[in-house]
């Protein structure tokens, strides 16, 4: 997921940067920095983020507001 793709789908699901470090299990500055493009959480923290933040993007049964 792109750092662009994770702050359009959080601001999507109306979470505050807090809100997602808080399901990931990591620190708001380690979030930030991903969101910002300064780094990648691991295998098994973006699998954490994914559920955090809807789902694959590319999953059919994800409820996409934008339709």
């Amino acid at each position: 997921m792109t750092p662009q793709e994770m702050k359009r789908r959080r601001t999507e699901t109306g979470m505050r940067q807090i809100d997602v470090s808080i399901a990931v299990g990591v620190s708001v500055a380690a979030y930030r920095l991903w969101e910002a493009g300064g780094g990648n959480p691991t295998p098994e923290n973006a699998v954490k983020l994914e559920a955090a933040l809807g789902g694959s993007s590319n999953d059919p049964d994800r409820k996409d507001t934008n339709q």
